[in-house]
């Protein structure tokens, strides 16, 4: 593997971690203020239904779209939500 794979899974692996620790916090937060069962439930739930969808998205795009047309959208949506960070960002750091 060369090192622009290394970094896609390094950074690939470092938004899985965010997203976790994220998840994790709302959990904890929902099990200490009403019940552990029912946040349970709702991140079995959450994880079924997950599973579900993924593999129905996973599918159609594999089947139906050309590789060539996905990484045209996604790479415009990456763009338009990352300048909108961008643009989120120098007006917290402006004051």
């Amino acid at each position: 593997m060369d090192a622009a794979t290394w970094g896609l899974i390094a950074a690939t692996f470092v938004a899985c971690f965010v997203e976790m620790v994220e998840a994790t916090t709302i959990v904890m937060a929902m099990g200490y203020t009403r019940s552990w069962r029912s946040a349970l439930t709702g991140v079995a739930a959450a994880l079924a239904l997950l599973a579900v969808v993924t593999s129905i998205a996973g599918y159609a795009l594999e089947r139906w779209f050309p590789e060539a047309a996905l990484q045209l959208v996604i790479g415009g949506l990456l763009l338009i939500f990352g300048l909108q960070w961008l643009r989120k960002a120098i007006l917290r750091s402006s004051g």
